[in-house]
């Protein structure tokens, strides 16, 4: 379909004397259609959105937000609609975003994961558990060890009373459920997921 510009360009090349066949070679329109639109006229202007989020939606949407600073855009369109909003849901989500800004926001850390080949390492920590142990009526010192290892995600909790040398050496045990020991260690990250888990 032509467009105003091209219409203009069109009927310019007309008034300067070329033919029809030369007009649709200059300009990549097939004669039939250079034909048409000069018999026709220019084509009709396109039309203008009916503006459909006013000052006075832009206000209800603003005085919601401010209620209920979590409000899905979905939630909001469908109050809107339920008093008489007639636009449509993509509308009503720009108008929120102008408003809020995004819902969810970048991360505070950014998280990296180790990629290791198999073997080579494993990730453990102890984790003091003896409060947790405490609500179960467990009155003992309880501290958990926790081994993955790094490539293949194995994971193994054992469960003792110490850390000291003797129970950490036990713990070279873990290792005997795995195909094979990790080459490496790095402490400081298993355990607290278990702790994110309970």
């Amino acid at each position: 379909m032509m467009n105003q510009e091209n219409y203009v360009n069109v009927n310019d090349l007309h008034k300067q004397g070329w033919t029809i066949g030369e007009i649709a070679e200059e300009t990549g329109w097939h004669r039939t259609t250079v034909s048409k639109y000069l018999k026709a006229g220019p084509p009709a202007a396109r039309s203008t959105e009916a503006l459909v989020m006013t000052d006075q939606w832009r206000s209800r949407i603003t005085s919601m937000l401010e209620a209920y600073p979590r409000l899905l855009a979905v939630s909001v369109h469908n109050k809107l609609r339920a008093e008489g909003f007639d636009g449509s849901y993509p509308t009503v989500v720009r108008a929120v975003r102008d408003i809020r800004g995004p819902r969810f926001t970048a991360a505070k850390a950014v998280s990296v994961p180790i990629y290791t080949a198999p073997g080579d390492e494993a990730q453990f920590d102890f984790c003091d558990v003896s409060g947790w142990a405490g609500r179960f009526g467990w009155n003992v010192n309880l501290v958990v060890f926790g081994m993955i290892l790094s490539w293949s995600r194995w994971r193994v909790w054992w469960f003792t009373t110490s850390e000291d040398r003797h129970h950490t050496c036990n713990t070279s045990k873990v290792c005997d459920g795995s195909s094979a020991s990790p080459a490496a260690t790095r402490r400081g990250l298993a355990a607290h997921e278990l702790l994110a888990r309970m």
